[in-house]
């Protein structure tokens, strides 16, 4: 009984709240992971005012993923990442960097020379660390964490 009656005193405490992040401010940040070209570059007008209510972190669903933020050997876009950040940071909320290293969506030039041969382990791991330290450059603080391997990249 006590555990119900304490469930619904938080449920009434939620309904009665402007926004999911306001019912929780006290306790834990609301987040939400969004497409940042789909949903705040070509669609605004639906989305903007929602995430601004609701949320107070953000993760990139895809723009911050490898084969986004360097398709190409030496070839750099942070165009929707910077998007995605300079957002959070103007409607003051948390970034969650999403993701250093992945299985899947890693551009095709990350495992393979100029020859096309497989590199070793230790120009693999070069090209790792190399990115790590492009990203922090790029957004040192502006990032409050990072999901840092989302499921295991096997060599």
């Amino acid at each position: 009984m006590l555990i119900r009656t304490l469930l619904l005193l938080n449920l009434s405490f939620c309904l009665t709240a402007s926004s999911l992040k306001e019912a929780f401010k006290d306790k834990f940040r609301i987040g939400s992971a969004i497409n940042i070209q789909e949903q705040l570059i070509q669609n605004p007008e639906k989305f903007e005012a929602l995430i601004q209510k609701e949320f107070n972190s953000l993760v990139a669903e895809n723009a911050m993923k490898w084969d986004a933020i360097n398709p190409r050997k030496g070839v750099y876009d942070f165009k929707f990442a910077d998007a995605l950040v300079n957002f959070a940071h103007k409607n003051n909320m948390q970034v969650v960097g999403h993701v250093l290293f992945w299985h899947n969506q890693n551009p095709d030039w990350l495992f393979k020379d100029d020859q096309g041969e497989t590199v070793s382990k230790d120009e693999l791991l070069k090209r790792m660390r190399f990115h790590i330290t492009t990203l922090h450059k790029r957004y040192g603080n502006k990032i409050q964490s990072w999901d840092v391997v989302n499921e295991a990249i096997i060599f």
